[in-house]
């Protein structure tokens, strides 16, 4: 197994605890009809290269309808009760803390939870407008910055959160040396 134990995510699914190797292999998990197709993605989310595996899985079985069909702002709900379970961690709450007042963008090649950020082989200079990050709602950021800002145990995300978030353009609005890249939220992921 690549996390140790206090790094997995623990989350009431299907009427079990489910334990995850990362808030994304929850979501995904969240996203499947069945119980035993959720207990497969927390299989996977353990294994070296199990997000790799997992959204080929989800990519495949979306095709099989075996995938719940959301609205955006049930997407939302879901994520927000994803990255608040991970942020139950002491370690990541701790991450997340000292981020101070900045704005946090996940980067991202979903222009629906991230902005459009620096991938491999692409120089920033081609995703940068007018100096700039490049295209996305960002979703994923506001909700840490949400998470970190209201505390982990005391805030609950309403709809017209969730449709705030999504009314936003913010599209080309960010200044990149007012973001604060926080990819994976490991320490190694971190910008200071």
């Amino acid at each position: 197994s690549q996390h140790s134990a206090t790094e997995l995510i623990q989350l009431a699914m299907f009427g079990e605890t489910m334990e995850f190797g990362s808030a994304e292999a929850a979501y995904q998990a969240s996203l499947y009809k069945t119980r035993d197709e959720a207990a497969e993605i927390a299989k996977l989310s353990t294994r070296q290269n199990g997000l790799s595996l997992i959204r080929n899985k989800v990519s495949v079985d979306k095709k099989s309808n075996k995938l719940k069909i959301l609205t955006p702002d049930q997407k939302i709900q879901y994520m927000y009760r994803m990255l608040k379970s991970k942020f139950q961690n002491k370690n990541f709450a701790a991450i997340l803390a000292k981020t101070g007042n900045a704005y946090i963008v996940h980067q991202s090649t979903d222009s629906f939870w991230g902005v459009l950020g620096k991938s491999p082989g692409i120089s920033r200079d081609s995703q940068e407008v007018n100096g700039r990050v490049g295209l996305g709602k960002n979703i994923i950021g506001k909700l840490l910055m949400h998470i970190r800002d209201q505390g982990v145990d005391q805030y609950q995300l309403s709809s017209d959160d969730s449709q705030e978030f999504l009314d936003q353009e913010e599209n080309c609005q960010i200044p990149w040396n007012k973001a604060l890249p926080l990819l994976g939220m490991f320490p190694e992921d971190v910008s200071s």
